[in-house]
């Protein structure tokens, strides 16, 4: 009985509030967006460390 009137409440509350509602879910999928350019970029990052390892490999070798 307790569950359901809980449910009964916080779907009234949605209900009141869908202005919120929508401003809470355009963040959270501008959140969600910006993931894959962050991801992205750390890859990026981390091929210009490998390929700069790499030049300086090949470097030592060709010096000896």
């Amino acid at each position: 009985m307790r569950s359901t009137m809980k449910l009964a409440i916080s779907i009234i509350g949605r209900m009141e509030r869908p202005a919120f509602c929508r401003a809470q879910r355009r963040q959270i999928v501008s959140d969600v967006g910006s993931l894959p350019q962050a991801g992205e970029m750390k890859s990026y990052i981390d091929l210009l460390f490998l390929a700069l390892i790499v030049l300086l490999c090949i470097s030592k070798i060709v010096t000896n």
